[in-house]
């Protein structure tokens, strides 16, 4: 991933707990939400959303972008990395509804059904 395509950017730890706090918050008080919602929510977290590739143990975050094109047939909703450590992850953020997430549907082995669309009343 050429790095031009990546904002720069450090990881700033106190800003990443307090915006931590925040979204624990807004969790507790929307129990369902569509997948737009959750998405706004995390790109105003810019140092939350870096923490993700602390958790994938591979390199300080020190790039990252919202709603990454990838070959012009995927977007997805963040990629974040370390241009040092060559190693960048890509995230599709979901929706908060009971089936979100896993769905009792089988998808194929090339593509997999994790879990349907939030219902139509959130």
């Amino acid at each position: 991933m050429p790095n031009r395509l990546l904002i720069e950017t450090r990881l700033d730890f106190a800003r990443a707990e307090k915006e931590l706090d925040e979204y624990k918050a807004w969790l507790d008080q929307n129990a369902e939400f569509p997948e737009n919602r959750v998405v706004t929510e995390l790109k105003a977290r810019k140092d939350l959303c870096l923490l993700i590739q602390l958790a994938a143990g591979k390199g300080q975050p020190d790039r990252y972008k919202h709603e990454f094109m990838l070959q012009g047939a995927f977007r997805g909703d963040l990629v974040v990395g370390s241009a040092k450590a060559k190693h960048f992850v890509l995230v599709e953020f979901d929706g908060g509804s009971p089936n979100s997430i896993f769905s009792r549907k089988k998808g194929s082995a090339q593509l997999r059904d994790w879990g349907g669309r939030a219902s139509a009343r959130l």
